[in-house]
């Protein structure tokens, strides 16, 4: 079979602390030649609130053209733990965030963000789009630690998401269509 992989290039997180949790996430869509690192850990606005880095794929380089916070940025974000998660399909990033508590008690969510060329600033490129965090009535979060969005993969408009907190820590799976 013989496959040979080579180091094409690296990315730090330069100035980052040391628990921020730099590439605990990571996705890429070569087509559109996007790739994306979730930096959970980061702290701002909120302690443990969470970016995003978006870096363009030019040759066998990643460039730094956007930082997506979430989109409760100027709320009480506090231990969201935004981009704990990541995946992509197409135009479509689904971020998830297991961590929120502010106005959902901790049950987390998973934000979608759809790419929008007609934006001519990278930093605006990929607006929040939709937000899943109850799964329009086929779920009710049972407690505080349900952690939806601990993991997320979307394929077209089919997401599954986890939550491994539910059901007292034995956990669940959702799959959802996003319309």
């Amino acid at each position: 079979t013989g496959l040979t992989w080579s180091a094409a290039d690296t990315v730090y997180n330069y100035g980052g602390l040391s628990d921020e949790g730099f590439g605990r996430a990571v996705t890429l869509d070569e087509t559109n030649n996007w790739a994306f690192i979730g930096i959970p850990g980061k702290s701002l606005p909120g302690d443990h609130s969470g970016l995003v880095n978006g870096y363009s794929i030019a040759g066998d380089q990643l460039i730094l053209k956007i930082i997506i916070a979430t989109p409760s940025y100027y709320g009480n974000n506090r231990e969201e733990y935004f981009g704990s998660s990541l995946s992509m399909y197409d135009d479509i990033l689904a971020v998830g965030v297991p961590g929120v508590f502010n106005e959902d008690a901790g049950w987390g969510k998973v934000y979608l963000f759809k790419y929008d060329a007609t934006y001519t600033e990278f930093d605006k490129r990929w607006p929040h789009w939709k937000t899943i965090k109850d799964f329009n009535g086929l779920s009710t979060p049972s407690s505080s630690t349900d952690k939806i969005g601990y993991s997320v993969f979307i394929n077209g408009y089919d997401i599954i998401i986890g939550n491994p907190g539910a059901n007292h820590e034995q956990g669940k799976v959702l799959f959802l269509n996003v319309e």
